[in-house]
């Protein structure tokens, strides 16, 4: 009975050990990376650049065994950076990732830590304000050439269609 008991419990601990887990988003001003001082270093890819100066977050996501894989790791790291953006009328863009590399043995279990920014959504800004006045769609478009999201030349072409449409 007791052997039982004992299997039971530890079964348990493993299934709830056996769970990805992750750190808070945080600036990467105020952080440290998941990666440093780690002994599986992983691979770090530059993705785009902030040239606008936006403010970066840090978002680590992790398994807890080999068996998950890396691509549902990336899913739930990109899928609550993506809320967190949202949450804040904004949209999530990857600047830099680092993730572990197979074979994935020997505590290097599948990881990554996302560098992203939140900036304005041109899709959501324009679908926002597609039956509304001309003025309220001008206005968001002026918002988002001033933040660099759009071209000078993008800016003009989309005028010109919000200038047209009646």
């Amino acid at each position: 009975m007791k052997i039982k008991s004992i299997v039971l419990v530890l079964s348990s601990i493993a299934l709830l050990y056996g769970c990805s887990s992750a750190t808070p988003i945080q600036e990467v001003k105020n952080s440290v990376s998941a990666f440093d001082g780690a002994f599986f270093d992983g691979e770090t890819i530059e993705v785009s650049s902030n040239d606008s100066g936006l403010v970066e977050y840090r978002i680590y996501q992790h398994a807890s065994d080999g068996f998950e894989g890396g691509s549902p790791v990336r899913y739930k790291a990109e899928s609550r950076a993506n809320i967190f953006c949202k949450q804040r009328n904004m949209a999530s863009r990857t600047i830099r990732e680092q993730a572990a590399v197979p074979p994935y043995i020997l505590g290097n279990f599948p990881k990554i830590e996302l560098t992203f920014v939140c900036e304005p959504s041109t899709l959501r800004i324009m679908t926002e304000t597609s039956g509304g006045a001309k003025w309220q769609q001008l206005e968001a478009l002026a918002n988002l050439l001033e933040r660099g999201v759009i071209t000078e030349q993008e800016f003009k072409t989309e005028k010109a269609k919000i200038m047209a449409s009646e």
